[in-house]
């Protein structure tokens, strides 16, 4: 996922915290995509395909936000 790899590129934390922070980044990703899909097909049924793609986007770019905060709050 694209998130720990951002995660493995900007890190510098120690093992352990780094390990804390890809967990969290993997759950938060998997959650936040099924969420977005859920969203994007129930606007899909409504006829706003564009407001579909626009939900898909944001919530790609939610769990590189909640990194970079966790990562402020770490240190």
């Amino acid at each position: 996922m694209l998130p720990v790899l951002f995660l493995f590129i900007v890190g510098d934390e120690a093992e352990a915290v780094r390990k804390q922070l890809i967990r969290s980044a993997l759950i938060d990703a998997a959650l936040s995509m099924v969420i977005a899909f859920a969203l994007a097909i129930m606007l899909v049924n409504y006829s706003q395909i564009a407001l579909a793609m626009v939900v898909l986007m944001l919530f790609m770019l939610a769990p590189f936000i909640r990194i970079l905060r966790n990562r402020r709050v770490l240190k």
